[in-house]
C-alpha cells in the first residue's frame, strides 16, 4: 500500500513539474488559461452526458 501511493505522489510531482515548465514557456495570461480550462470542461462534461 506504502508503494502504491509513493508511486502516485511521484507521478503527481512529474506532473506539476511539467505544468510549471508549460506554464513558464507559455505566452497565454492567466485569465486565458483559466478561460481555455472552462471551455475544455464543459467540451468534456458534454462529451460525457451524451454516454
Amino acid at each position: 500500500m506504502v508503494r502504491i501511493a509513493r508511486i502516485a505522489i511521484l507521478e503527481k510531482v512529474k506532473q506539476l513539474e511539467f505544468l510549471k515548465h508549460f506554464k513558464f514557456d507559455s505566452e497565454l495570461t492567466e485569465e486565458e488559461a483559466l478561460n481555455f480550462g472552462r471551455e475544455v470542461n464543459k467540451k468534456i462534461a458534454k462529451k460525457y452526458a451524451e454516454i
